[in-house]
């Protein structure tokens, strides 16, 4: 599993005057809101050429990040860390075409946020501990929280963990189930599904040795 929270955009050939302009762009990468810390994984799809990725924060111009080609039109970077309270915008250019449409005029923009700390947090010690980071328990999540254009909000959870690298973890959303690896002290899930109302979330796994550990939060969706 990757550790970011993520949100795929398409654009379809609709309004495109040529052929090179109805090819499908598809980036993936933080949106609304970026749980600190970072970096930050982008990630573009495309059956044109490289794609040039464009990053700045807050005010400041726009600079070049590098992407990798990983096989089959796909490639990846990652946005820099930065401190909370950042904004960080961005945008893909592939063949003279941008994603989102207007570029630098209106790029992609997500905020720096304070993921927030539990009280369990305190918790977080012996062979095998868990904690919420991202989100909270009690804390209410609405549309800036969303990470996906799907229905219903998507966001990758994140939680605080001091297991070693690489141990798998689980996490439960009223029944479904997703899974991570821990690693720099977190686990994170991406793509996880949060349905309107009231919704628990239980995360758990068990430390080399046998020693299992879990944690339990509510949160609240709109």
């Amino acid at each position: 599993m990757r550790a970011l929270a993520l949100v795929w955009v398409v654009i379809s050939s609709v309004g495109c005057g040529d052929d090179a302009g109805g090819r499908p762009i598809d980036v993936e990468g933080p949106r609304g809101r970026a749980p600190w810390p970072g970096p930050w994984p982008v990630r573009v799809l495309t059956d044109g050429p490289a794609p040039t990725l464009y990053f700045a924060v807050d005010a400041g111009g726009f600079s070049v990040l590098p992407l990798g080609a990983t096989g089959g039109g796909l490639f990846e970077g990652s946005l820099p860390a930065q401190p909370e309270g950042a904004r960080l915008r961005y945008y893909v250019q592939v063949d003279g075409r941008s994603e989102p449409p207007e570029g630098a005029a209106a790029p992609f923009a997500a905020d720096v946020v304070a993921p927030g700390v539990d009280a369990s947090d305190a918790g977080v010690s012996g062979p095998c501990a868990l904690s919420f980071r991202h989100p909270v328990a009690k804390q209410v999540l609405d549309a800036r929280d969303d990470g996906a254009p799907q229905a219903g909000l998507q966001l990758t959870v994140v939680v605080r963990s001091n297991l070693p690298e690489g141990t798998p973890a689980r996490l439960e959303v009223e029944g479904v189930g997703y899974a991570g690896t821990a690693g720099g002290g977190v686990v994170a899930f991406e793509g996880v599904t949060m349905p309107p109302g009231e919704v628990a979330l239980q995360a758990d796994a068990v430390a080399p040795g046998g020693e299992p550990c879990a944690a339990t939060i509510t949160v609240t969706v709109r």
